[in-house]
């Protein structure tokens, strides 16, 4: 069976909608369509100008530039415009195909003193052959020959090019949503807070697609992904079935021109096209949905787990409509194959395409969450040679606007995140303890400048300028400790597990437990949740996940006027209250706040610190002897010895809570996805309004 035949059978329904180009009397494009006409015909006639063959590496740009050097060229077009396109649009067709082509050649005064003199000194060519010397006149059956033959081709070009702005139309209605609802929640808060919507909330906002599973990854390896929320899904779902839908409608078939071909042919030829301009049409927004200061973040207060969804499925779309135009186009050539193949518009489209299609793979979660560090660089790399490659394919056929914007996205967000390191201060210094010797916990001060505030849910990029790796940025969560917040220092937390964090333990066990080190500091970055002004607020935070929900708690004890603070934290061991004890006699300070400490046994050591914590645990330790903490005269602070479940503790912290009441989460995925479950089980028992901000970072 031909290929033909296939994609006909498979695509009936683009011949069901579709319309023949005879049918498009209302759209708007004969004129520009005539021009077209004209350039093709006047491109079969040879003059005396530079030769380009099929292997030259010149662009469009410089093949147009020597041709515009050529007066009879320029005449016999100027004088194919005059017959083929309506007065009125005459000048316009003139200014914009063939001056702005040739702006160090020609003016439209110099158009219209040549267009006067090919008059008189035009001629027929002597045979096809011929080296013509002289503009050619306006043959109107040649013309209308050609008009005929380009015509589909263009029109369906045109499709592509609107149904790709569709899909980027369908993104701006989604942003501008989030717009408007991210406005609207800061500045009418008042408003917001007494509207419900909690049947909509419980079912589609918060759950997850499947189960409750949506910060831990879902099925089996290697196919394990993380799942989106359901309202994530929805806005995925939309934009996959307008993918799908815009590769059918409105082929202009030609009937009536037999060498077009059989409907197959013409659709393969149409497909192509279609297919490899929509794919175009995508790049910037996969690169400005993945980049760091992507500007909608600021707009919407989306979290770049968000953005992190949408640039996946985004990147996906684009490569099967490379993947497709790529398969497509071969098949078309394959009687001049190695031809055409050797052309190097052609080699370094196959380029962009493997390099995209490479990135996708390497992107699963199979990988990325086993090698991560080595993901990350192999993904840049892929990145820039996909980037390369778009840019010499389109350099060669057009649509060089879409790479153009890509490129401006990526280097927008390059440039910004160099002057975000200016902006923290350049090179900075701060201090690094090994404070937790078994658990590997680390903890640190670094000053920055003060050009601006640690935030609550504000993170940072931080490049050790000391490790092997110094081109490597790792983010972390940022807040700041009592004594922090007198010397205008961040503080962060952080467990050694591998990578660069293993690496950053190794070199402190190795200086006595503490030591100096010299970064650069990129950031800040993170949106910030109005949490200070509900009523009320619960934060839940599992092992390191502390340093999110304590500075939204300490930013809320010092300015809020909340009525109730219940904060909990789920910690392996009891150590906590050694390295993190000035921060909970801070909170505690407080009498609106409760904390509820859940203390979990660990029986052994897990994964690569194990031997590092056992190297660790034979330093003498100089950390002084267990708070007062704990002491029994603290009614707000209860310290308990066991794994809490989520769904009995929630409900019950509602219930103590009036008013409009925030819920702020960040920990371990388990952890997450069962405080969403038991929020979403209990939402609607409840007669004020709830929110769920879950602090995570994932990749």
């Amino acid at each position: 069976m031909k290929v033909s035949t296939v994609l006909v059978t498979f695509l009936c329904a683009s011949m069901v909608s579709a319309k023949t180009y005879r049918r498009q009397d209302g759209v708007n494009n004969k004129a520009y369509w005539a021009a077209l006409g004209c350039d093709h015909l006047i491109g079969h006639y040879k003059f005396d100008m530079p030769k380009f063959g099929r292997n030259t590496q010149s662009s469009r740009k410089e093949i147009a530039a020597a041709y515009c050097a050529v007066v009879p060229y320029i005449q016999s077009k100027l004088l194919c415009y005059q017959g083929a396109i309506e007065p009125k649009h005459y000048d316009t067709q003139v200014r914009k195909q063939i001056i702005q082509t040739c702006p160090d050649y020609l003016t439209e005064e110099m158009t219209d003193e040549w267009l006067k003199n090919a008059t008189l000194v035009a001629e027929e060519p002597a045979n096809a052959t011929a080296v013509l010397w002289a503009p050619v006149p306006f043959d109107h059956d040649h013309w209308e020959e050609e008009y005929e033959e380009i015509l589909p081709h263009y029109i369906n070009l045109d499709y592509a090019t609107w149904y790709g702005v569709a899909l980027l139309a369908y993104w701006a209605m989604i942003f501008a949503f989030g717009v408007f609802f991210n406005f609207s929640q800061n500045a009418f808060f008042g408003l917001y807070k007494k509207v419900g919507f909690n049947k909509f909330r419980k079912h589609i906002s918060l759950p997850a697609l499947f189960g409750y599973k949506h910060s831990q990854p879902l099925g089996w390896d290697p196919l394990k992904m993380a799942t989106p929320t359901r309202i994530q899904s929805l806005v995925v779902i939309g934009y996959l079935i307008m993918a799908f839908v815009l590769c059918f409608p409105s082929y202009p078939f030609d009937d009536d021109y037999e060498e077009a071909g059989t409907w197959g042919v013409q659709l393969e030829r149409f497909l192509a096209d279609r297919t490899g301009i929509m794919s175009f049409t995508q790049a910037p927004i996969v690169f400005l949905f993945a980049g760091r200061n992507n500007f909608l973040m600021w707009l919407t207060g989306w979290s770049f787990d968000t953005f992190n969804v949408y640039h996946r499925w985004t990147s996906r779309v684009m490569m099967i409509y490379a993947i497709l135009h790529s398969i497509i186009w071969t098949w078309m050539c394959r009687d001049e194959l190695a031809r055409d193949a050797a052309e190097l518009y052609w080699i370094l489209g196959t380029v962009a395409t493997i390099a995209g299609s490479l990135m996708l793979l390497q992107a699963m979660h199979f990988f990325r969450s086993r090698w991560y560090e080595i993901f990350l660089v192999l993904h840049i790399v892929f990145g820039i040679l996909f980037v390369v490659g778009l840019w010499y394919h389109c350099w060669t056929i057009g649509w060089m606007q879409w790479v153009w914007a890509t490129i401006a996205v990526w280097g927008f967000d390059r440039i910004l995140r160099i002057a975000r390191i200016v902006y923290c201060g350049g090179i900075l210094t701060g201090d690094f303890t090994l404070v937790d010797r078994e658990q590997l916990i680390i903890k640190a001060e670094i000053p920055y400048s003060k050009l601006w505030s640690v935030y609550p849910g504000s993170h940072v990029y931080i490049y050790f300028l000391s490790g092997n790796k110094f081109w490597e940025s790792h983010p972390f969560t940022i807040y700041q400790s009592p004594e922090a917040l007198k010397k205008g220092n961040m503080t962060l937390l952080l467990k050694a597990k591998d990578g660069i964090t293993f690496e950053l333990a190794t070199r402190l066990i190795s200086a006595g437990g503490k030591r100096s080190m010299k970064m650069l500091i990129e950031g800040p970055y993170g949106s910030k949740h109005p949490v200070g002004k509900y009523d009320s607020s619960i934060y839940i935070a599992g092992g390191i996940g502390i340093t999110a929900t304590y500075s939204y708690a300490q930013r809320v004890v010092a300015n809020s006027v909340s009525k109730n603070i219940i904060f909990t934290w789920v910690v392996r061991g009891d150590s906590c209250l050694e390295w993190f004890g000035d921060e909970l006699e801070y909170l505690l300070a407080d009498p609106r706040v409760r904390v509820n400490l859940y203390i979990t046994k660990v029986d052994k050591k897990e994964g690569l610190a194990e031997e590092l914590a056992e190297e660790a645990c034979e330093l003498e330790s100089k950390s002084p002897e267990k708070l007062s903490i704990t002491s029994s005269t603290r009614e707000n602070l209860h310290v308990e010895h066991f794994r809490p479940c989520m769904a009995d503790l929630l409900p019950q912290y509602l219930s103590e809570c009036p008013g409009s009441t925030a819920i702020v989460v960040c920990g371990p995925p388990v952890l997450n996805d069962d405080t969403r479950k038991s929020m979403c089980d209990n939402i609607e028992s409840q007669t004020d309004r709830v929110d769920y901000f879950e602090e995570s970072f994932s990749w």
